[in-house]
Formats: structure tokens, sequence, C-alpha cells
């Protein structure tokens, strides 16, 4: 009895002193390592590995399990998660597959734990079919968790349809799902008959008030363009968070329906929840697309308050907003701050000078992208074909026909439909005729 408490003392002061130097596992492996420390369990090598994996340590993770291995200590299922966890890398599939030789070597594949381990490590790699044959070695073990993985595993690797079937032989099978099972489905569906069936199911079952599966459901809803639908479910979602939030304002924004987007932004201010910069900038495209400078310059002031103006991806959505409202010198003075200037950006303020008349500029501003290197979309060649439509300038247009060749981008159907603008524009009505007939044979 004295020898029993001793070890349980040792097992608890072992799992303190991991807490007191994680994360500094260096220090905990020297303690494990020191000769006063007599007693090393299968619970302190795991606590140990479980730490590197957490501390993205791989190398040292596989390296301890290998060390345990040659001196025969004993592992458990625990032991196994984390080294699969730690296998769950691309290009680590020969070692993945060695260690799952030796779960079904050690009878430990039927540990729903391990078996749902299992499957979402072959997922990660991309290794669907090896998922599934980890799924179908747990025989008739398979509980909601394991199920889950499956799903989760065929849905994060874009199969549809074998998710669906999955989800149908489950239901078959009597077992009732998890709010991370219908998740996953509603994660991969893309029909709206599916959608409603699910939605339905959902219902039945209790599971759309749980957080995860309201987001998914209109999620999927913004998706499908039933933006009724989809707010719908987001009001009935009890506890709704930024990515909730900014879900719905994306997708309000997206479909034409501006107006309920900034409406939808100022009942999460008055809800006191705080926005980020993914939840502003959908709110920005609103604003954008309702020319309401004065909701975006409070939105700008709001961002600066929250310490969130400097973030690239808000300030390009910035000038995009100050551009198409007009406001040309604010749209500029932002641009000119961006550390990296992308093609978003450079084509929202190519596109604002063109569409003033400010044609100079235009030209100006896509010529320093050039010598900058800054990478050109279609988006940008558009606004600047749009410019030297505007102004008659058929030289630069023949030019920048000659640049969308070389890049490769002339089967691109926005390039060609603003090709055919300029050329008409320009008195080019042969050469039009032809991109015309391009664009006909593209659809």
């Amino acid at each position: 009895m004295v020898v029993l408490s001793n070890v349980v003392q040792l097992i608890s002061f072992s799992r303190l002193l991991l807490l007191i130097f994680m994360p500094n596992l260096g220090v905990w492996i020297k303690l494990l390592e020191n000769s006063h420390m007599s007693v090393h369990n299968v619970v302190s090598w795991t606590a140990i590995i479980s730490g590197f994996v957490q501390d993205n340590d791989i190398f040292s993770a596989l390296k301890l399990f290998k060390d345990m291995r040659q001196i025969g200590q004993e592992i458990n299922s625990y032991t196994l998660t984390s080294v699969l966890s730690a296998c769950a890398k691309p290009g680590m599939i020969d070692l993945a597959v060695q260690i799952h030789s030796l779960i079904l070597k050690l009878g430990f594949y039927l540990y729903l734990n391990v078996g749902a381990a299992l499957i979402n490590m072959y997922a990660k790699m991309g290794e669907v079919e090896l998922s599934e044959l980890a799924f179908n070695e747990m025989e008739n073990k398979k509980d909601q968790g394991t199920w889950a993985a499956i799903l989760s595993s065929f849905a994060q690797n874009q199969k549809s349809r074998r998710v669906v079937e999955l989800f149908r032989v489950m239901l078959r099978e009597g077992v009732k799902p998890n709010e991370y099972c219908i998740s996953s489905v509603l994660s991969i569906i893309s029909c709206l008959t599916l959608v409603t069936q699910m939605h339905s199911y959902t219902l039945r079952s209790g599971f759309v008030t749980e957080a995860s599966v309201g987001f998914s459901l209109f999620t999927i809803y913004s998706k499908c363009g039933n933006l009724e639908e989809s707010y719908k479910v987001f009001l009935q979602v009890p506890v709704k968070d930024n990515v909730s939030w900014t879900s719905m304002i994306a997708g309000l924004a997206e479909h034409g329906y501006a107006e309920q987007a900034l409406q939808l932004f100022r009942d999460m201010i008055y809800q006191k929840i705080l926005p980020d910069h993914m939840v502003l900038i959908p709110t920005l495209s609103a604003c954008s697309t309702l020319q309401s400078l004065q909701m975006g310059k409070e939105i700008h002031g709001y961002a600066f308050r929250l310490g969130i103006g400097k973030n690239s991806a808000f300030c390009g959505a910035l000038v995009n907003m100050y551009s198409k409202c007009g406001s040309l010198n604010l749209a500029r003075t932002v641009f000119d701050m961006l550390p990296e200037k992308d093609a978003f950006a450079c084509s929202s303020m190519v596109a604002g000078y063109a569409q003033r008349g400010l044609i100079e500029k235009a030209f100006l501003l896509f010529r320093e992208m050039l010598f900058a290197d800054v990478s050109v979309d279609s988006s940008v060649i558009s606004s600047i074909l749009g410019a030297a439509a505007i102004s008659y300038q058929s030289e630069i247009g023949t030019q920048l026909h000659a640049y969308v060749q070389k890049l490769g981008l002339q089967a691109d159907v926005y390039i060609g439909s603003s090709l055919m603008t300029m050329y008409s524009k320009c008195g080019s009505i042969l050469e039009s005729k032809r991109r015309l007939m391009m664009l006909r044979s593209q659809m």
C-alpha cells in the first residue's frame, strides 16, 4: 500500500511539473531523465508526447515514442492518439502506415478514440480511402465520434456524394448523429433540396439550436442564394460569434441586400458584440453598393478606435469603398499607406480613376503596378481597358490586348467583354465583332 501511494504521489507530482514547465518541454525532459525519478510511467511519457505535439515539435514527439518502444515501456490509447496527431502532416504517409500497422498488431484499432484519430490523420493527409479503411476496421465498435470523423474526412476532401451516402447508412444502422455529423453534411452539400431535407431533420431532432449546426445551415442557405431562409436560421441561433455575424452580413452584401447587411451590422453593434476586420470588410462592401460614403467613414473611424484600421485586407476594402463612392483623394491616401498593394486594391483605384474620367491617373497607376511587379488579374486589366475605351485611345488598347495574350488571359470573359467594348468605342468594329464571336463561343 505504501509503494502504491508513492507511485500515485509521483504521478500527481509529474503532472504538476508538466503544468509548471510547459511549454518549456526541455526542462520537463530533463526531469524525466533525472535518476531521482525512478518511476517513468505511461502517463508521464504520454503527457510529454502530447505536449510536444501541442507545441508543434513533431520530431521530439516521435523520437520520444520511439524511445518508449525501445525500452519496452507500456503504451495506451492516449499515447497512440497523440502520436497519430503528430503524423497528420503531408509527406508522413509512410510513418503513418507503420503506426497504423502497430495499432492493428496490438489490437488498439477497436478503441474508439484511436479509430477516430486514425480517420482524422488520414483525412488531413488527403488519404480518404485509408480513412475509410480505418473506419471499416472498427467493425461494430463505431460510435457518434467515429461516424463524425469519417463524415468530416470526406467533407474535408470535397467528397459530397460519399458524405451523403455514409450519412444515410448511419441513419439506417440506427446511430443518432451528433451536431458534428450534421455540420459535416451541411458543409459539403450544394443541392437546395438536400439542404431543405437536412433542415427538416435538424428541426425534428432539435439540433437547429446548436451553434455549429445553425451556422452551417444559414451559411449553406446563403451560398444557395436563399437569403430569406438563411436569415430565419440565423435568428434562431442562440449564441452568435463573429464568424456567424460575418457570414450572414457577407451573404446579404454579396446577394444584393446591402441595406439589410448594414442594418445587421448596426444590430451587432447594438448588442455590444465587438466586430473584427472580417466583419467590417463585407460591411464596407455594402457601403460601396449603396454609395454610402458617410457610413463608410464611420466604419473607417470605428476600425481605428478598435486598433484594426491598418489591417491590409480591411484597407483594401476601404480603397474600394472610397473609390466607388467617388472620394478618390481618401481612396488614394489609404492606398498609399498600404505596405503591400495587391491586385484588388490596385484594381479599385484604377477603376475609380477611370470611372471619374481621370484617365491619365489610371494609366500612370497601372504603369506603376507593372514596374512594381504587382500581380495583375482580370479585374485590373478590365478597369484599364475601360479607361482606354473612355479616352478613345485605341493604341493603348491594342498594347493591352497584346499584354493580355502574353499573360494567357484572352479566354477570360470579363477581359473579352472589356476588349469588345474598347474596340467598339475606338471605332474598330471588325475587331469588336471578333471579340463578340469569341465570347459567344465561350458561353
